[in-house]
């Protein structure tokens, strides 16, 4: 699936997300003439062990404190 996303202000930028079936986005393009062009394409797919995934589980929360020095947002929690 695809989808093309702007904004009005920028009327020369559309940013173009690919997503696959069960897997998810998979790739970021741009269609325009504005310089400001963000990109992104899926170059590996793993499926993760629970230990593994575990293991990032924690590193990411770990970034994530980070992000509320300066916010006032609630922290991200597990489910």
């Amino acid at each position: 699936m695809a989808t093309e996303k702007f904004n009005a202000e920028e009327v020369d930028a559309k940013q173009l997300k690919y997503y696959a079936p069960n897997i998810g986005l998979v790739k970021i393009g741009w269609a325009g003439a504005d310089n400001n062009k963000e990109t992104m394409e899926l170059t590996d797919f793993k499926i993760l062990t629970l230990s593994e995934l575990d293991k990032i589980r924690s590193s990411v929360f770990e970034l994530e404190k980070r992000a509320y020095v300066y916010g006032s947002t609630p922290p991200a929690r597990t489910k």
